[in-house]
């Protein structure tokens, strides 16, 4: 069964791979991935999308992502996203619930769903929930940032770096406690 699964998600890649590259030759992807760093060669590129490979290493995964200028977990999972897919073997959820598990931001809703320990998968994913958060803060010191510099008023000016520092001690706190 795990070898119909494995065989079965390279055949998404390499539909994937296929479908992104358009009219563009295996060559092409080939050139391109070397220009990223780690060449992936124009026989594997065709082996992948013939189905004559049934599986890709991460780093082809990643490089060949960038290649086609998409995400790694979209070559995993193409659009449709609402379509099934069996996501490890024997279980099939949406390609949604999929890529967000892959991805880690899967929702405290839909990890209920999961098996096994709910809270070691809360505990594990921590450190990507910390990041997010803490982008999400960066987003919102800069343009609180942008403000300050064209407010005149002194108070209202005031208020606003006072709601940096605590901005900026929020980032400080989540950074220290990410789990890295």
């Amino acid at each position: 069964m795990a070898t119909d699964w494995a065989a079965e998600q390279a055949a998404r890649i390499g539909g994937e791979l296929r479908r992104l590259r358009g009219r563009r030759s295996a060559q092409w992807v080939s050139d391109r991935t070397a220009e990223l760093g780690h060449r992936v060669p124009r026989s594997t590129v065709s082996e992948i999308e013939n189905g004559r490979r049934t599986y890709a290493t991460t780093v082809e995964l990643m490089v060949l992502a960038r290649a086609l200028d998409t995400a790694p977990v979209l070559l995993l999972f193409p659009p449709p996203l609402a379509d099934s897919v069996e996501m490890l073997p024997g279980d099939k959820r949406s390609k949604w619930a999929a890529a967000e598990w892959f991805s880690g931001r899967i929702s405290e809703q839909a990890a209920f769903f999961m098996s096994g320990d709910d809270d070691e998968l809360a505990r594990n994913l921590q450190p990507l929930r910390a990041a997010d958060r803490i982008a999400e803060l960066e987003q919102r010191r800069n343009r609180l940032m942008v403000v300050i510099g064209l407010v005149d008023d002194r108070t209202t000016r005031q208020v606003l770096v006072d709601d940096l520092a605590e901005l900026h001690a929020e980032i400080t706190r989540l950074a220290e406690h990410d789990g890295g």
